[in-house]
């Protein structure tokens, strides 16, 4: 079991000692948790390592430009929360230190914008139009977090 889930699992069956009184469904609880737990520990610890290495605004551009595209668009989902927890961490922290050309930023623009609209399984239009700012602002940071999340999507698709 994940070092994530068992420190959901902790916490849940403390809150429900804390209040005999109240039912308190421990499994759900702890779920719920576990999700929270794992993407507030990647936003934080991609801020904190942003922070100490001097990319803090390039890692918020990264977290932002992936969460906003991921909530639209959906994708792939590891099973196991603790790998979901280091792959992010460590593609949001790389999208935040790499710096690319114009013209690869462009084409990874494109790219993503041709990813989403084949494969997206919710929205379409929203997306594509967050990707298209892109083109004005050429964030090397949001064209590859664009591109991950693009990538997950083509994942999903073939697993299914």
């Amino acid at each position: 079991m994940s070092i994530i889930v068992n420190t959901s699992r902790l916490i849940s069956e403390w809150l429900a000692t804390t209040k005999p009184e109240e039912e308190i469904n421990v499994q759900r609880l702890s779920a719920i948790l576990a999700i929270k737990l794992n993407n507030y520990g990647v936003i934080f610890s991609v801020l904190i390592f942003g922070y100490l290495t001097n990319y803090f605004w390039s890692s918020c551009i990264a977290l932002v430009s992936f969460i906003v595209i991921r909530i639209q668009t959906g994708g792939f989902h590891l099973k196991n929360l603790d790998h979901c927890f280091l792959i992010s961490l460590l593609m949001l922290i790389s999208f935040s230190m790499v710096e690319l050309n114009i013209w690869f930023i462009v084409l990874l623009n494109s790219a993503s914008i041709i990813v989403v609209m084949k494969y997206s399984q919710r929205y379409k239009f929203l997306p594509c139009l967050v990707i298209s700012l892109n083109f004005i602002g050429l964030f090397p940071a949001a064209s590859l977090s664009f591109m991950g999340q693009a990538l997950t999507l083509l994942i999903n698709r073939r697993w299914r």
